[in-house]
């Protein structure tokens, strides 16, 4: 597969990546014009795509690519984050949004989706959707840790700087609208909530 524009909304899960790219699809993002060089017919044109399913993609050339990437559950132990050595080499121009938030509001908006999840698990149980609580329960617990928190964000820098990824904006959402943007050294003060 050969991408020519490939665009990443990064972050871990709760951040805002879907309501994100919802908003850049809907045209409803007052920052979109900003964040973007894509014109609004590009942006209707676009395969959009979650990270897992990016290997089903039966296109052999696609002209925009947006990916949701989440960097918490697409990172493995010894093998790094999944998918994209493949998907970069094969892209022609690659531009990563990642959106951060304090620690505090990643368990807010997690127990919130835990609390969806069980009840839909309690109407119609099944194994898959015990699983699925299981995997919220321990973002839960990790996200608890500013430290940990923090770590997930600079294993994923330290992932980009590898690739010399150059295209990279971080946008805090901690107040639910995609509002402030940083640089890399200014965003782990958003985590913590220390300036």
């Amino acid at each position: 597969m050969k991408v020519k524009h490939l665009l990443i909304i990064s972050g871990p899960s709760a951040v805002g990546k879907t309501t994100l790219i919802d908003d850049l699809i809907n045209k409803q993002s007052k920052i979109s014009h900003r964040l973007l060089k894509h014109t609004p017919e590009q942006l209707e044109n676009a395969t959009i795509c979650n990270a897992i399913n990016v290997e089903k993609l039966e296109h052999p050339n696609i002209d925009f690519l947006i990916l949701h990437y989440d960097i918490y559950s697409n990172f493995k132990e010894g093998e790094g984050f999944l998918y994209l050595p493949d998907l970069f080499r094969s892209t022609e121009s690659i531009r990563i949004i990642t959106l951060v938030t304090h620690h505090r509001v990643l368990v807010k908006r997690t127990k919130q989706r835990f609390v969806y999840y069980l009840f839909r698990a309690l109407i119609k149980p099944s194994p898959s959707k015990f699983k699925k609580l299981r995997l919220i329960y321990s973002k839960i617990k990790t996200y608890q840790s500013p430290t940990v928190a923090n770590a997930i964000y600079e294993r994923w820098e330290n992932f980009l700087s590898e690739w010399d990824v150059r295209d990279h904006q971080i946008i805090d959402t901690t107040t639910d609208s995609l509002a402030t943007t940083y640089d890399s050294t200014t965003a782990r003060s958003v985590l913590t909530g220390v300036n």
